[in-house]
């Protein structure tokens, strides 16, 4: 029985702190998709900004330098734009296979600890019935003795 327990105390401690190092690596994921999203939310509203800006100066006259530079840059912004978005798709995938590990792990520790409470319940149950033996036995030595000590007297 305390092999057992050993080994499934070991196991416990092993598989919690690999739920832990999952745990935090999961958070640290989940951080950085939300750093890409904010960097999407600024670049959108940046977009938004030169767009408009381009549209409102669309009927004054701009110089051919200024309209390629507006063009251009907005462009640019589109590209960043996708590959933020790429970013993010590929971020949202090692956070979802994460996730899975993270609760897999946690489960597994869930039914450990389960497994503990149980074991535990059982040695408790064990030890009852021999210290109930060994009361038996004592009680059957100690009969035997006064029967044996009340034969020899009479």
């Amino acid at each position: 029985m305390k092999k057992f327990k050993f080994r499934l105390e070991s196991l416990l401690k092993i598989k919690k702190q690999e739920r832990d190092m999952k745990k935090e690596k999961l958070v640290a994921q989940m951080n950085k998709l939300k750093s890409i999203e904010t960097m999407i939310v600024n670049l959108i509203k940046e977009i938004d900004y030169y767009s408009t800006f381009y549209d409102e100066d669309n009927g004054l006259e701009l110089k051919l330098w200024n309209y390629n530079f507006y063009k251009d840059y907005i462009a640019n912004l589109s590209i960043r734009l996708r590959r933020l978005e790429k970013r993010k798709a590929e971020q949202m995938d090692v956070v979802k296979k994460l996730q899975v590990e993270y609760l897999r792990l946690k489960k597994m520790v869930d039914a450990l600890e389960k497994m503990k409470s149980t074991k535990l319940q059982q040695h408790v149950i064990e030890m009852q019935k021999e210290e109930y033996s060994l009361m038996d036995d004592l009680a059957l030595t100690n009969h035997f003795r006064q029967v044996d000590n009340n034969g020899r007297k009479g």
